[in-house]
Order: structure tokens, then sequence, then C-alpha cells
């Protein structure tokens, strides 16, 4: 009987890390929420279940890393964690599959629970060999399979040496994409300027990545499920959509949320319609993955969301309609990063008092009681917006 579980030093450090991050992270609660001045506005209470998740997943961690193990004895494999415990017989396992956390145990039959054993285990490579004595690879199986079908396919209209540098070429460009997008989505956040440049160039790389997941016949993928042989550029669709919706929201306010929600809902589903159409990967066993299909999207909803808001907003040359109203409180919110806020008088058509996110040069040169000009635009696609200023 052989046992497997994390390093005794991966757990040492565990044990230290956890616990100090929680003092950390109740220290900054107890500083930023008990002190009231220094966030106005917020409650303590709307922290507690933020607390509460936060606590259970760390401490949860800890115990996986201290209880978790794996067996191996004779012809069977366990897998012990804190919730359960799970075992297979050598004549249970269909094959296996290896990603970057895990080693992944596929069982025969329906009634039998796949394993999960972590990576990071002390020897978890005699795991592996041990698995390979009586099981196959899936992974190498389904890139031989993947390979084969290509081969085979006479409308590729390439032989063994041509799909191997077309795979190449497909990685180089899945590699260049995926870096191209994530290096800009990090100068889009923290440093926006030029403004238009970057704006623009991550809206034209967001459509460059859907025309080329269709033109390259499946050899770019917008997943990478079981680590099939071709490349994905996830990465790509994520990092131009966090980055554009950061700046849609950061940038500009709207007066309408009805309406650009069903331009982003619409060109959403067009968007994941190009991406999931007639693509292996959202399938298995012959039929649609539910889950991978509302992940794409997903992204596709959010990236649509926040081209909308930037087109109908920056690129708004409609004369702007002034009204002006009163500021009736000013206010900070510190945090990671620091918001400014004003609460003004009711202005055009809204009967309530509005709270607004404000520049800090405007909010260090506005005093309560003063009057702002809100500069209203209607927007390229009908959806009106405004602006602040003295």
């Amino acid at each position: 009987m052989k046992k497997y579980g994390i390093s005794r030093r991966d757990r040492l450090i565990i044990m230290i890390l956890v616990p100090s991050i929680l003092v950390i992270f109740y220290t900054f609660i107890n500083y930023n929420f008990w002190q009231e001045d220094n966030v106005p506005g917020r409650s303590l209470w709307s922290w507690v279940p933020l607390a509460l998740l936060f606590t259970s997943i760390l401490v949860y961690g800890l115990i996986e890393a201290i209880v978790s193990k794996v067996i191996i004895e004779n012809n069977r494999i366990i897998e012990i964690s804190v919730f359960q415990k799970k075992e297979l017989k050598a004549e249970q396992i269909s094959g296996y599959r290896i990603d970057l956390s895990h080693i992944i145990i596929l069982p025969i039959g329906k009634r039998e629970k796949k394993l999960r054993i972590k990576r990071r285990y002390e020897n978890a490579e005699e795991i592996i060999e041990w698995l390979e004595g009586f099981c196959d690879d899936l992974d190498y199986l389904k890139a031989q399979k993947e390979l084969q079908e290509k081969l085979d396919s006479e409308h590729q209209g390439f032989t063994g040496p041509d799909f191997d540098k077309r795979i190449s070429n497909s990685k180089k460009t899945a590699a260049l994409l995926n870096w191209s997008a994530g290096s800009l989505a990090v100068w889009t956040v923290f440093y926006p300027t030029p403004y238009d440049f970057l704006i623009i160039s991550l809206i034209i790389l967001f459509v460059l990545c859907l025309i080329l997941l269709r033109v390259k016949n499946g050899l770019l993928q917008f997943l990478n499920p079981d680590n099939s042989l071709y490349p994905s550029i996830i990465i790509a669709f994520v990092s131009i959509s966090f980055s554009l919706v950061l700046r849609s929201m950061e940038d500009y306010r709207l007066l309408n949320y009805y309406k650009v929600w069903g331009f982003a809902i619409f060109t959403g589903i067009l968007f994941t319609i190009v991406c999931v159409v007639g693509r292996k990967e959202f399938y298995a066993k012959n039929k649609i993955h539910f889950g991978s299909v509302m992940f794409c999207f997903a992204i596709m909803l959010v990236c649509s969301y926040a081209i909308t808001v930037l087109i109908n907003c920056r690129y708004d040359h409609s004369n702007p309609k002034v009204f002006k109203a009163q500021v009736l409180n000013k206010k900070i919110v510190s945090g990671k990063t620091t918001t400014y806020y004003f609460d003004v008088s009711s202005w055009s058509s809204i009967e309530k008092i509005e709270e607004v996110t404000v520049s800090k040069v405007l909010y260090n040169k506005t005093n309560e009681g003063e009057i702002i000009s809100i500069d209203v635009m209607k927007g390229n696609f009908g959806i009106p917006w405004f602006e602040i200023s003295p």
C-alpha cells in the first residue's frame, strides 16, 4: 500500500499562509469599516457574506491540504478528501487524462465517480506509472484520432507533413493573439493612453479572433477541452472582454441601461453562434455541451456590452443638452481604488437625487451647494449618456 499527498513543505506553507491571509483580511475590514469616516456610505454588514465566503474557502483549503490523500492498494486506487471517499478498481477504469493541475481517472460505468487527483501530490508520477500498466492515456488517443481525422479528410487537401506545419502555425497564431490581447488589456486597464488606439485595437483584435476561428477550419479553438491537439484563444477573448468592459464602466455613464442590454444580448447571441456552430469542442458524444456554450455566451455578452457602450459614447458627436444640478453631498469611497461621488439634485426627467461618480479633479474643484453642468448626449445607438462639468 502506498499513500500520496501534499508534501510536508507545501502543507507547512499552507498552514502558515492561510491564517496570515485571514489576519490581514480582517484587519483590513476592521480598519476600513469600523471607522465610518474613512468609507462613508458603506456598511460593515454588507461585507459579512463576503467575509464568511472568503473565510470558508480558505479554511476548506487548509483542511483539504491536511486531509486529502490518495492510496494505491493492490488493484485499486482510493481518493480521500474532506467530504468524500472515492474508490476505483483497476477493472473499473476506462482510462485517464492529465491537465495542468489534475490526473483525471475515468470509470467505465456510469455509477462510479471519476477521480481527480492533484498533480502537486508528492511523487504523483508514480500514480501515472501505475495507471499506464493497465489503461490508456485518453489525451494521447484523442490526439491520434484527431490527427487521423485530419489526414483522412480529403477536403483539407494536405498530408501528414503539411498538417504538422499547419498545427505549428496555428499554435504560433494562438500564442500571438493571446499575448497581444493580454498585453493590450493590461495597458488599457492601467494606463489607457492613447485611448482611441487601445480601444480600436482591442475591438479589431476581437473581430480578428472571431474570423480566425472560422477560417482556420478547426485548427484554432475557442476552448481547449481535454488537452486537445489544437491551440485555444480563450485567453485573448477573456482579456479583451475584461479590459473593454472595465473601460466602459469606468469612463461612461448611461441614462438608459435597457437599450444597451438589448443590443448586447442580440450581438452576444450572434457572436456565440459564430463561435459554436459546427465546432467540435462544444460537443461531447455528439451532444452539445451546455456548460461550454453558456461560458462562451457569457464572454460574448460581456464583450458585446462593452463594445456597444464604447461605440455609443466615445464616438458620439451629437450636440449635448445641458442641464443644471446642485451638488447636495460629496463623498469618497476607498478600497483597492478610490472613487469620488456627488449626490446631485433632480434634473431633466429624473425625479430623484442621483449619486454620480466624478473625477478627482472635479471633486476637488467643486464644493457642496455649487451648481454643475450635466451634458446629455443622444448616443450613436440611441442610448443616452451624460458627462459632468463645473
